[in-house]
C-alpha cells in the first residue's frame, strides 16, 4: 500500500478478483445480449437435439435440460473469462482465451456428466461420455473466447447507458489498491507503471502505453516519452538549467521534452 507521503510500494498491486467477478456477474444479469443468446441457443438445442441427445428426451425434458446446460455455460463462461483476464491483468494477450477455454473444459465436463446422470436417474437414456464432452466444450469454448477476444474492444451492451465522459472513472483506477482515488500522472518504470494519486504512488504490472489508454476519458497529455499527466493536475511550469519541467498539485516536477512541449501548450494555452 502506498503511504500518504507518496512512498512507492514495491509489490505490484492487482485488481481484486472478487470485485471484478461481482461486477461481471452484475453486468451479465442486466445484459440483453446474454438473455438473447440464452434464449436463442436453448431454442436451437431443443429443436436440433445435438451432441448425442437426439430422441433421448421429450419436449419438456429437452427444454429443462438445455436451459440448464446453456444457462450454466453462459455464467461459467463469463466467470472463467474474467478470471483469465484478471490473471493477465487485463492485457490483450492470447493467453486469455486459451486459459479460459481450458478452465471451461475442465470444469464444465464433470458438470455436464453430473446433469446427464441426474436425467438418466429419471429414465432419460443419455450417454455422458466425458472425453467427448471435454473435446466438445474445449473446441466450442476456444472458438467463442477467441471471437470475444477479437471483438471485445468494440462491444457494448445496449442495456448499458452510454458513458458520461465527465463522470466516468478511468479503467486504470480499478487496478489500484484503492480505486476511489484521483490520479495525477502515470510514468513508465522498467516493466511496470507508476501511478501517482492523491493517496501516494503505486506501481502496477502494466505497460505504460496500455496505462495511458486506460485513462480514457480523463483529459491528459504526454509531457515526455515516459510521463503522462492529467491536465487538471498541472499547476504550472518551471525552467531549470535550460530545461522545462511541469509541476503538479502533489508537488512533483516532471521533465517536458521538446517532442511533447507543443502538445502541452496546445492542451493548456494559459499555462505559466
Amino acid at each position: 500500500m502506498p503511504d500518504s507521503t507518496g512512498q512507492i510500494d514495491e509489490k505490484p498491486q492487482a485488481p481484486r478478483l472478487r470485485d471484478a467477478l461481482a461486477a461481471r456477474l452484475g453486468r451479465l444479469g442486466r445484459s440483453r445480449i446474454s438473455l438473447a443468446v440464452f434464449l436463442g441457443l436453448t431454442a436451437v438445442a431443443v429443436v436440433a437435439e445435438p451432441f448425442g441427445t437426439h430422441g433421448a428426451l421429450g419436449l419438456f425434458a429437452r427444454l429443462t435440460y438445455w436451459s440448464i446446460v446453456v444457462g450454466a455455460s453462459i455464467v461459467a463462461g463469463s466467470v472463467f473469462d474474467e478470471v483469465s483476464q484478471w490473471i493477465d491483468a487485463g492485457t490483450a494477450s492470447w493467453r486469455v482465451p486459451l486459459r479460459a477455454a481450458a478452465m471451461m473444459a475442465l470444469a464444465y465436463t464433470p458438470f455436464i456428466v453430473l446433469v446427464s446422470k441426474v436425467f438418466v436417474f429419471f429414465g432419460a437414456p443419455l450417454r455422458a461420455y466425458a472425453p467427448l464432452i471435454f473435446l466438445y466444450s474445449g473446441v466450442v469454448s476456444l472458438t467463442v473466447y477467441s471471437v470475444i477476444h477479437v471483438l471485445r474492444p468494440h462491444l457494448r451492451d445496449p442495456a448499458d447507458p452510454a458513458p458520461d465522459p465527465e463522470s466516468q472513472p478511468p479503467r486504470l483506477a480499478q487496478r489500484l489498491a484503492c480505486p476511489d482515488v484521483t490520479i495525477y500522472r502515470i510514468s513508465a518504470s522498467d516493466h511496470l507503471t507508476e501511478v501517482a494519486t492523491d493517496q501516494g504512488v503505486e506501481r502496477i504490472r502494466l505497460r505504460f502505453a496500455d496505462a495511458v489508454t486506460e485513462m480514457d476519458p480523463v483529459p491528459g497529455t504526454c509531457v515526455h516519452r515516459s510521463h503522462w499527466v492529467v491536465l487538471t493536475a498541472v499547476t504550472g511550469t518551471v525552467r531549470r538549467n535550460g530545461k522545462v519541467y511541469v509541476t503538479l498539485v502533489n508537488g512533483e516536477e516532471l521533465p517536458v521534452s521538446r517532442t511533447y512541449r507543443l502538445a502541452l501548450e496546445a492542451a493548456l494555452p494559459d499555462l505559466d
